[in-house]
């Protein structure tokens, strides 16, 4: 399995500033499913990065914080937001490292998918909302990392290590598979109501095989029953 924390690492100076202007279409879905007003809301951003989205949403009035499991993106970032009083920690989905009950918000954009496995994500996301507190990710879409196994036998099902083609092939990332079943699974079910959800291409954060369009990511919003 990649050690994701490293792979960020190695290439975290490439990645800052990277995205501007290149995954428009991704941004303008993504920031959609959030209200305008965040004013008196506690937010929490998993795989924060840089520090770019969360910098949005303190301008819609949230209180934000962040986690990152790459050190040097979190160096990069406290550094970049001086004022971020070391909101942005280093941190893993699986142990989230805040209280329980914390959060009016959680969200993810791009990060979710690099954990083999999804559900201990959601237990912990869980943990840390409060009542009626949403949670909204943008995740890499499943049929993408079928389509980028590049195998003549391709198996849906079967979970594997794909290079993923990010910033108009400025960037290549290796990433889990997972099904669509996975992100949707009985727990996630059980314990959240689906508020919304989209699915779209974006030609900067998807790579064309054989002159196919497919989706390049899928946002579910869900709020915690």
């Amino acid at each position: 399995m990649v050690s994701q924390n490293k792979q960020y690492n190695k290439f975290a100076e490439e990645f800052n500033g990277l995205h501007k202007g290149l995954d428009k279409v991704t941004n303008l879905s993504y920031y959609s499913y959030f209200d305008e007003n965040l004013k008196n809301k506690t937010l929490l951003d998993l795989g924060c990065g840089e520090g770019v989205d969360i910098k949005y949403f303190d301008k819609l009035g949230a209180n934000s914080y962040g986690i990152d499991s790459s050190e040097k993106m979190v160096e990069i970032s406290n550094k970049k937001y001086e004022k971020s009083n070391n909101k942005i920690r280093l941190g893993y989905f699986e142990n989230i490292p805040f209280k329980d009950n914390t959060f009016d918000v959680v969200c993810s954009k791009y990060s979710i998918q690099t954990s083999e496995n999804i559900e201990p994500i959601y237990r912990e996301v869980k943990r840390v909302l409060k009542k009626n507190g949403e949670f909204i990710f943008l995740v890499v879409h499943p049929i993408r990392q079928f389509i980028e196994k590049k195998k003549k036998q391709k198996d849906y099902f079967k979970k594997e290590i794909v290079d993923s083609i990010l910033f108009s092939g400025k960037l290549v990332v290796c990433e889990p598979t997972h099904t669509i079943s996975e992100y949707l699974s009985p727990y996630f079910l059980n314990n959240f109501e689906i508020l919304g959800f989209d699915e779209k291409y974006d030609p900067s954060n998807a790579e064309e095989i054989n002159g196919d369009k497919y989706p390049a990511f899928m946002i579910i919003k869900a709020r915690l029953k």
